[in-house]
């Protein structure tokens, strides 16, 4: 707790049980006084210092809580942080049946330093209603997300689209094909998991029959652009690319350690990355050989990442969503993990194929 003194306006702060050896006086010269006289009067919240035949009276207000120009200064910079805006989409990740993380840490494949990202969601929908023997999948589907969130007051997130439709092969860095990354099934180019876990999936997501920008600005008329929405994409890319290296190192560990009776299969992690963008989107089009501009809910990000520990780079697709549209970005994703779900139970046969462990 701290304590204000004032003295004809002007204030003096300390905290209790250590008291003042000076004070300033009408805002001037600092006057030295003697701590063995001074007298408390709680009655009137005033201490009376004696010095040189003259008394100052001296008025304290306890400081337990910060004043109102403290508080709406730090309420107006928290506000312009993404931090409300973590914990907003943190709440509805909850309600729609993910697990999440706030600031959860990564090691930067590049740099080997940590590092953080915004928002980690595992999708478990048993949190709520555990489930029965029978719902247990054979082969299970592990949605994953990792959100980067970005407000802008200023600046306009305009996305520049090709002619490129979405294809399964940019989404190859955020499924996890263990049973080809462990060398055991080459792809084979027939049947449902003939281009692999992503080749199955890929149909199954939203992004499918959408059209994919490559190109982006964070920009403002007559400004300079920012680089705050790359530097996002860049996280979510190395933020997945570390979760992906992490995963696939413990493929060993997760085979069975002697031979068993029953199937034991891989599951099929597979992670979404999302851009919460809390400003305007736009897309960039052209029409009649000029620039037209249309506003957007959500839009797909298509980027590479080449890690130092890779041989090539690797493809990412990132939605990017306006905040006041995350909800049904989340409606869409439920969607997504229901189709995948059934589609792999429509498929088990193959699945537990491709899927089984030995």
């Amino acid at each position: 707790m701290l304590f204000a003194l004032s003295v004809v306006g002007v204030e003096e702060t300390f905290p209790p049980l250590s008291l003042p050896t000076s004070i300033a006086v009408n805002g001037f010269a600092r006057k030295t006084i003697d701590p063995v006289f001074i007298t408390c009067s709680t009655d009137t919240n005033s201490a009376f210092f004696f010095r040189s035949h003259r008394c100052f009276t001296i008025k304290w207000s306890d400081l337990t809580a910060p004043d109102a120009d403290l508080r709406s200064r730090l309420t107006a910079h928290i506000k312009k942080t993404g931090y409300p805006l973590e914990v907003q989409l943190s709440e509805m990740l909850t309600e729609y049946d993910w697990m999440t993380g706030s600031s959860s840490t990564y090691i930067d494949p590049d740099e080997r330093k940590p590092r953080e990202i915004d928002i980690y969601g595992l999708y478990f929908p048993w949190l709520k209603e555990p489930r029965a023997p029978s719902d247990l999948e054979l082969v299970p589907f592990i949605p994953m997300m990792f959100v980067e969130c970005k407000k802008s007051a200023e600046h306009s997130l305009v996305l520049f689209p090709g002619r490129q439709m979405f294809s399964s092969f940019m989404i190859e860095g955020q499924t996890f094909d263990l049973p080809f990354l462990s060398g055991k099934k080459p792809a084979s180019l027939q049947g449902p998991f003939g281009f692999g876990a992503g080749g199955f999936i890929g149909p199954r997501l939203h992004y499918h029959g959408r059209i994919v920008s490559r190109s982006f600005s964070l920009t403002k008329p007559g400004g300079k652009p920012k680089s705050d929405v790359y530097e996002a994409v860049m996280i979510l890319m190395k933020a997945q690319s570390y979760n992906y290296e992490t995963i696939v190192s413990r493929i060993p560990e997760s085979r069975p350690k002697k031979a068993s009776s029953e199937r034991q299969s891989y599951a099929l992690p597979f992670t979404f990355l999302a851009l919460a963008f809390d400003g305007p989107l736009f897309e960039a089009g052209f029409v009649e050989g000029d620039i037209e501009l249309k506003e957007l809910n959500m839009g797909l990000i298509q980027s590479t990442y080449w890690s130092t520990g890779l041989s090539r780079p690797v493809n990412y697709v990132i939605d990017v969503v306006r905040v006041d549209h995350f909800r049904d970005y989340l409606e869409l994703i439920r969607d997504d993990v229901k189709t995948v779900k059934a589609k792999l139970k429509e498929n088990e046969r193959q699945a537990i194929d491709y899927f089984r462990q030995s």
